[in-house]
């Protein structure tokens, strides 16, 4: 059964349960509110996002994108990154956190402290 919850604008439901030496984290993110803009994330790993409905305005560093569904950005994540809905209608991407080290997120909390407040 896949562990949701929701923070800092997002709903993440986690698609995988946490063992040890993981490396890679999926998650379906849906975007619920324009709350997302408010928070970008900076941990020292790399990351997949894979748009699955919609179109989100991605954030990376100083530069800004628009993916629309079928799209797919592989990036470092030491770099800010936040994304969020360019319009009103249902976004939902496919997310992988990959860490080389399997000290990598296991929990909510760890992604949680990945947080830089804009």
């Amino acid at each position: 059964m896949a562990n949701t919850r929701e923070e800092f604008g997002y709903a993440y439901e986690a698609m995988a349960n946490p063992y040890p030496d993981m490396h890679m984290e999926p998650f379906i993110l849906s975007y619920p509110s324009k709350n997302a803009s408010k928070y970008s994330f900076q941990h020292d790993t790399e990351e997949m996002l894979f748009v699955l409905q919609g179109k989100i305005r991605f954030k990376y560093g100083d530069r800004e994108f628009v993916l629309e569904e079928g799209d797919c950005v592989y990036f470092d994540s030491s770099i800010p990154h936040a994304g969020d809905r360019v319009d009103d209608e249902p976004l939902k991407t496919f997310i992988v956190i990959y860490s080389a080290s399997p000290k990598g997120p296991t929990s909510f909390d760890h992604i949680k402290r990945r947080i830089v407040n804009n």
